[in-house]
């Protein structure tokens, strides 16, 4: 999943004013810089966009379906020929379905066009045989677009987005201009996806055997201010007047973990666990339905696992009366009870990984390809060592520009516990990060005005990870350390505690930390404090969560290592063989003779998987399907690699 690069945090007046919180856009998007280089070492963005001219194509046939329902972050290849929009499952206000595609301005890399104003992402189509149709046929293209989202970046009047058809003569023609926002201080519901709109392909200027269609939109090309979603594209000989049977899931199922989305082993209690569920749905019928559900499962597996631990229906053909072409919610009571039970014995930290699918009694209209793949939501929930109300994707950033703010996030213990380190997500924002600060941890609430500072690290400086590893929506770990530098273990009561940062340096430096609009669960326990001694706390009332975790356990958690990579003259080329790998992982072309290199491999969260005495051949038989970072440190010499690799079975 791409991260979401804007922030969208508007504070209250009061606070901006005396609090000095800036809003700041990120300038690149890491999910795509993760996928950039692939395991042949070729540009993945490059490699997508080096297919066949659309007209060498074995051209597509009618009817053209495409909702964006699938992981991306790239649009299917099946259906287009460009690289250059984001399909994703959390920009977009109220989808309908699970996934959009959105003009970001941003290339294949995840980096700005630049260049000033112009056409920046296009989204064409393959190319479409209508060598044989005519104007009878009531051929029609309709999708459903939407300005700005959940960000507060807005496409202007300036900007627009532009359908275009091409002809025989291989021009492109405009067909329609949609034109941006006078402005985004509207509530977020007034900028919902437009009614359908259909627009006839009836000229015989259209009707050849390469038809295509595409949208491109036109900004300043400085990438991540003005966003497009673009929905439910499909082209049909009975449209408008016919829409898809289709009743589709519009966003991710909600975690099984009832308040947090990650959560230390030894915290983890029977309450933790979800009992009242809400399932989303969107029904694109043109008649209001009724609808029994045949076949609704929640699966929970663990990702060490392909075995199902948990498995129950959620609605149990519940009968639910969804109007046309709306929204429809449906709230159930399912306690997990048996699935705490399964995971009683499990004897250490875990992740859950939980599918939902469903499908209604009217039947979904075959006649669209692919429209059965918003059926299935899927979340993943880590039982770990440390405390996160994010999902791990940043999705803005918080901006201090100020010294002496304070920002922290609440959290609960159920017994006592040892902290050991703080994670805080620095993700890249229009300003370079330059700010420093200290750690703080607090015990007692901001509520009951019981505050108790019991820890104040030394002074820090921002690490953005991604810098140093090339992970998605990276975390820098910071141990908790004395000024001497060494480890503290801060032994915390079973209560509430806060854990945060102040921001030292002079002002106008900078320090943004990652925010995460689409977990909303811990709104009421995120707290701003202005520079004055005699400010009160604040609560951060936007929806999202601070990417601040508290981290816990037994061993002190490794630090964010920021040696550059340094390789000596005489060390040959590290390779990884095979790759992608099933069971085992071979490092060849290494020098190995020059002292003791230790191993360490990251998934693409930052998270560190394995620490270990490098050694040719790695065991990786215990990590499931996807990409890694592999880093080989060698603290005396000073030198440090990296390289990706991917496990596929």
């Amino acid at each position: 999943m791409r991260q979401l690069y804007l922030l969208v945090l508007l504070l209250g007046s009061n606070i901006l004013a005396s609090a000095q919180i800036q809003i700041e856009p990120l300038t690149s998007n890491p999910v795509l810089r993760l996928q950039s280089l692939g395991p042949s070492g070729t540009a993945a963005a490059e490699r997508k966009t080096q297919r066949p001219p659309a007209a060498r194509q074995q051209a597509l046939q009618l009817p053209f379906f495409d909702d964006f329902s699938y992981p991306g972050p790239y649009p299917n290849p099946d259906l287009w020929v460009d690289s250059n929009v984001y399909i994703n499952d959390h920009l977009a206000f109220e989808p309908l379905s699970i996934g959009t595609a959105t003009f970001d301005g941003l290339d294949p890399r995840g980096f700005p066009y630049g260049g000033g104003f112009g056409p920046a992402d296009y989204l064409t189509s393959r190319a479409i045989d209508l060598d044989d149709a005519t104007a009878n046929d009531g051929i029609f293209i309709n999708f459903y677009i939407q300005p700005k989202g959940i960000t507060n970046f807005f496409p202007t009047r300036n900007d627009s987005l532009v359908l275009q058809f091409l002809d025989t003569a291989s021009q492109w023609i405009s067909i329609d201009t949609f034109m941006g926002l006078q402005n985004s201080t509207s509530p977020l519901d007034t900028f919902r996806f437009r009614d359908k709109l259909s627009y006839p392909i009836n000229s015989p200027a259209y009707f050849h055997d390469a038809f295509q269609f595409r949208f491109v939109n036109h900004c300043n090309r400085l990438g991540l201010q003005y966003l497009w979603h673009l929905d439910y594209v499909y082209i049909d000989t009975r449209a408008p007047i016919r829409n898809p049977s289709d009743l589709a899931l519009v966003s991710r199922l909600q975690a099984p973990l009832r308040l947090y989305n990650h959560i230390p082993w030894e915290q983890f209690r029977r309450e933790d666990l979800r009992s009242q569920w809400r399932v989303q749905v969107f029904n694109h019928a043109a008649i209001d339905t009724t609808v029994g559900f045949q076949s609704n499962i929640i699966t929970i597996r663990q990702e060490e696992s392909p075995s199902i631990i948990f498995e129950s229906d959620l609605l149990r053909n519940d009968a639910l009366l969804f109007d046309t072409i709306t929204y429809g919610t449906a709230s159930v009571t399912r306690p997990l009870n048996a699935l705490f039970d399964a995971l009683i014995p499990i004897d250490g930290p875990f992740t859950l990984l939980s599918d939902y699918t469903t499908s209604a009694n009217f039947g979904e209209d075959t006649g669209f390809p692919g429209v059965t793949t918003n059926n299935t939501a899927s979340r993943t929930n880590s039982i770990n060592d440390f405390y996160a109300y994010d999902d791990g994707s940043t999705e803005g950033v918080v901006a201090s520009r100020s010294m002496g703010n304070q920002i922290a996030v609440q959290y609960d213990l159920r017994e006592p516990d040892i902290l050991r380190g703080v994670a805080i997500n620095f993700p890249f924002s229009g300003s370079a990060q330059s700010g420093d600060f200290v750690i703080k941890v607090w015990e007692g609430s901001v509520t009951m005005d019981n505050l108790n500072l019991v820890y104040t690290s030394p002074k820090k400086e921002v690490i953005n990870a991604q810098q140093f590893f090339d992970t998605l929506n990276a975390f820098t770990t910071y141990p908790l350390v004395d000024e001497e530098g060494e480890l503290v273990e801060l032994s915390l009561t079973a209560d509430t505690f806060l854990v945060g940062i102040e921001h030292i340096s002079v002002n106008n430096t900078f320090i943004g930390l990652g925010y995460d609009l689409n977990s909303r669960d811990a709104q009421p326990f995120q707290w701003f404090k202005p520079p004055s001694s005699q400010a009160p706390w604040f609560r951060i009332d936007q929806p999202g969560s601070l990417m601040i975790r508290p981290v816990f356990g037994d061993v002190p958690p490794v630090m964010t290592q920021t040696e550059e990579v340094l390789v000596s003259n005489e060390a040959q080329q590290l390779q990884l063989f095979p790759n992608p790998a099933r069971d085992r992982l071979q490092l060849r072309g290494w020098d190995w003779s020059r002292g003791d290199w230790e191993l360490r491999i990251f998934n693409t969260s930052g998270q560190l998987l394995l620490q270990q005495v490098a050694d040719s051949e790695i065991e990786v038989a215990h990590l499931p399907n996807g990409i890694y970072i592999l880093q080989l440190h060698h603290a005396d010499l000073g030198q440090q690699i990296k390289e990706k690799f991917l496990i596929l079975r």
